[in-house]
């Protein structure tokens, strides 16, 4: 889709809107309206297509990470967003996907291997087999997963194609790479493994922006030298802020809009919408100890403005520095029982001069990436390899002469002939999908 125009992008995405009509499947909830994978991740340099993306309602396409110029290079956690030098159209989000060493055309492990070993032979000085292909994806996957990386794995149909199942392994290449990757994954973790359609993964992806640029400011409700409640503030923008608490919430305090969440092991999720300039609070159904380094407790004064006095019912943020004459190390040991967010970044503290001088209040801003409890059970150790390979940038000679496979792939599935259904009767589309655009023949 590089080089076409606008008619040439419509009749691709009509037609496929016609024949997941026909198949019955814009009714399914893995259905994804709003997300494209373009052929060899072509169009997403080309206004026109992406003006024709947006015309159907599709709001994202998705990437690669090993294509530099459609990756976001400063945040892998971010969708690339579009410019007018990269695309002449600014704002389009592009959704970060990974390649894998299961390549596009390759069908059978005979096939992999082989394509495998062309462009790696040499890093290594030998051949490698499938099962050391598969051991290095298992580690560099678990690596990814381990850092809360989201992006999808890419495969294709090829991929799919049916074969004995052997050993541990599964009866496609599809199959043989998830219980590689799983079985390494839990040899560390007992964190969920959660699939999702591109609809959603785009979501989660355009949230996270929203959360880095809405200037989010998330403190702790003190009364009495307990944590009694958490308060969240959007500064500069709209955004969802997660907040992980180690207990129960009162329901009955929770923001109208608020939803809970909590997977397998995970710790409680606090999920709160907010708009530019809001500040929502909850309350704990328990409070928390909070004392550090015998801190004087904050004494009760009148609520008047911030550069004065603090209210009886101080807020103090989750990373609290001590006034700058207490000696506090590098690394400062919070109590097990603190909420803290799963990963803070936390700016140059600064002390409001006007406040009495047995009072410290420290207003912070902080970056949330969501963290679910872990069972370790081993030290992770990871082999570096090149970033993955994607076609065709990367030049793969000729197959060798054909040989005998071995026995357990001797037609292992008789041929059957195709069978085409008869189409089911007509539904009337979706609205978004009723005729927006004419047919135009090519």
């Amino acid at each position: 889709m590089d080089n076409v125009a606008a008619s040439d992008v419509a009749n691709e995405i009509s037609l496929n809107i016609d024949i997941a009509r026909r198949l019955g499947l814009l009714t399914k909830d893995y259905w994804s309206y709003g997300s494209i994978i373009t052929p060899q991740i072509s169009g997403l340099h080309n206004k026109e297509a992406l003006e024709t993306f947006r015309r159907y309602g599709i709001y994202s396409a998705t990437g690669d990470i090993s294509r530099p110029p459609i990756c976001n290079e400063d945040n892998p956690y971010l969708p690339f967003y579009t410019t007018m030098e990269s695309s002449n159209l600014e704002g389009f989000p592009i959704i970060p996907r990974t390649p894998t060493e299961i390549y596009y055309f390759c069908s059978t492990r005979d096939e992999d291997t082989w394509s495998y070993n062309e462009i790696y032979r040499d890093l290594f000085d030998e051949d490698s087999t499938f099962d050391q292909i598969m051991e290095r994806e298992g580690e560099r996957t678990t690596l990814l997963m381990t850092k809360l990386r989201h992006e999808a794995h890419q495969f294709h149909q090829a991929n799919l194609r049916y074969y004995p199942k052997e050993g541990y392994l599964g009866e496609s290449l599809l199959e043989d790479w998830t219980r590689s990757v799983v079985q390494y994954y839990t040899k560390y973790v007992d964190w969920p493994l959660i699939s999702v359609k591109i609809d959603k993964q785009a979501d989660t992806f355009i949230e996270r922006a929203k959360l880095e640029s809405c200037g989010h400011e998330t403190k702790l409700i003190i009364e009495n030298n307990m944590v009694t409640g958490i308060s969240v503030t959007a500064t500069t923008g709209d955004c969802t802020v997660p907040i992980t608490v180690p207990d129960k919430v009162d329901t009955d305090s929770l923001p109208s809009d608020a939803t809970l969440e909590q997977i397998g092991h995970d710790p409680l999720t606090v999920w709160i919408p907010l708009k530019k300039g809001e500040t929502k609070s909850f309350q704990l159904s328990n409070g928390l100890d909070w004392k550090i380094n015998d801190t004087p407790s904050v004494t009760n004064s009148t609520g008047v403005p911030e550069t004065t006095v603090i209210p009886s019912t101080t807020v103090v943020p989750e990373s609290t520095a001590i006034p700058s004459t207490t000696v506090v190390p590098e690394t400062t040991v919070i109590p097990s029982t603190t909420i803290i967010p799963d990963s803070t970044v936390v700016p140059e503290t600064t002390v409001i001069p006007s406040i009495p001088s047995n009072t410290t209040t420290i207003t912070t801003t902080t970056t949330i990436v969501r963290t679910i409890s872990t069972s370790v059970n081993g030290t992770l150790t990871f082999y570096h390899l090149p970033p993955p390979t994607n076609y065709p940038y990367v030049y793969v000679p000729p197959p060798p002469p054909y040989q005998q496979p071995p026995s357990p792939y001797q037609q292992p599935v008789p041929y059957q002939p195709f069978y085409r259904p008869p189409p089911p009767p007509y539904q009337q589309p979706p609205p978004q999908y009723q005729q927006p655009i004419p047919y135009q023949p090519y």
